[in-house]
């Protein structure tokens, strides 16, 4: 896939707009969502990759050996149950890549813009000494930039507050 350049790329909103269409169908296709707490799935038996044979060879077994189930065991079920976890684990390693790459392409546009952003204050505070009527833009973007930073600074100490193990 070509890396094109950054600088030139464009969303619009008409591509925003296609983008959350696309994406309320791919929704629409799933309408048996499960929201889990974090204690709910630190609680559950997960299935990994390690576990996935188990899971599949124990649904040949159920496929092959009815007769040795309660009438009461849908394998049926369990069948829908392991193929769609099949296609889901898909959609879930689908949906990572797509979420890393608007990530980081997201993170990359807003250096960029920061950067110009930046040039742009350093452009009006120069400007504000000889140009009338500059002087409270460039205040204010002044202000704003220090706040920006300010509470980057906080929410980074308060991160770092909650993640940090305790002294032993």
């Amino acid at each position: 896939m070509p890396n094109t350049d950054i600088n030139t790329a464009q969303l619009t909103a008409a591509d925003l707009t296609d983008i959350k269409t696309s994406l309320s169908a791919v929704d629409a296709k799933m309408p048996f969502y499960q929201t889990l707490t974090m204690a709910q799935r630190k609680k559950l038996r997960k299935v990994g990759p390690e576990r996935l044979s188990f899971v599949e060879n124990a649904l040949a077994a159920a496929q092959n050996h009815p007769d040795i189930f309660p009438a009461t065991f849908d394998t049926a079920g369990f069948a829908v149950n392991v193929g769609t976890f099949q296609n889901m684990t898909e959609v879930n390693s689908l949906t990572a890549a797509l979420h890393s790459k608007t990530d980081d392409t997201r993170i990359e546009l807003g250096v960029i813009s920061m950067d110009k952003a930046s040039d742009v204050y350093n452009y009006v505070k120069a400007a504000a000494k000889k140009t009338p009527g500059l002087k409270p833009l460039a205040d204010q973007l002044g202000v704003l930039y220090a706040k920006a930073a300010a509470t980057r600074r906080a929410n980074a100490k308060a991160k770092a507050a909650t993640t940090t193990p305790p002294a032993k």
